[in-house]
């Protein structure tokens, strides 16, 4: 099983658990291999993963980046709280900006933590709506922008790809069956030599899939605190 991403995740259909606990004297830099795995290596808000992101993995690339639900800047005394930090891409952080927690007494941030995202967002097409007449929804998705364009064809990327070269896989390895058969019933070589072209086609789409396993090549099985580290219920129950 190669745990391959979904060809789009969908709103998270429970809260994501903290499992995760950093030493306490510990900066919130150094949470970023607690969050990696705490979020499944997915921005807790539009749902990218880093393979959309990046082929060969984020760090040090400045793509992924520690979000503040109370921001540093309003709520100095929670910068280093752990439950106080997210994982995001550096799109939603940047649409934030300075958008505050509660945005007077009718509207807040929703905390993916606390709140179920399939029940304030759903998928329409490669797109993130907000479900209609709530207003924590509707602050939230355009605090953080849920559907930039870039996301949008991000997660349409992944979408195309997935489903062509799974299609491709299919096809070839029947084709290279009926071949390699069909060179074993008439003795003809050049059936063998089509039959290795369907396989190294099989093997190329493959090896494209390999980009959207569900844990990057760069993930560090080991992080701040001593947690056995996986995935979180809420992706690995989408996972192919």
């Amino acid at each position: 099983m190669l745990n391959l991403l979904p060809k789009l995740t969908s709103p998270w259909r429970s809260t994501i658990l903290r499992r995760h606990k950093p030493a306490e004297f510990m900066r919130y830099q150094d949470f970023r291999s607690c969050l990696r795995w705490e979020f499944g290596f997915s921005c807790a808000f539009c749902l990218l993963h880093e393979s959309d992101l990046s082929e060969h993995g984020t760090e040090g690339w400045g793509l992924m980046w520690v979000e503040h639900a109370a921001l540093r800047s309003q709520a100095p005394e929670r910068t280093n709280e752990y439950e106080n930090c997210f994982y995001s891409c550096r799109f939603c952080n940047q649409a934030r900006g300075s958008q505050p927690l509660l945005d007077g007494p009718h509207r807040r941030l929703l905390n993916p933590c606390k709140d179920v995202w399939a029940e304030y967002f759903k998928l329409d097409g490669d797109e993130i709506r907000a479900i209609q007449n709530d207003a924590d929804a509707a602050y939230t998705h355009r605090t953080y922008d849920l559907n930039d364009p870039r996301k949008v064809r991000m997660r349409r990327k992944r979408r195309q790809v997935l489903s062509e070269r799974l299609d491709v896989m299919f096809q070839t390895k029947s084709l290279h069956e009926r071949l390699m058969q069909r060179a074993l019933d008439t003795g003809d070589p050049t059936l063998i030599d089509d039959a290795m072209l369907a396989w190294k086609h099989f093997i190329y789409a493959y090896e494209d899939l390999l980009r959207f396993q569900a844990i990057p090549e760069d993930a560090n099985p080991l992080c701040a605190c001593d947690v056995q580290n996986s995935l979180p219920e809420v992706l690995e129950e989408q996972l192919m």
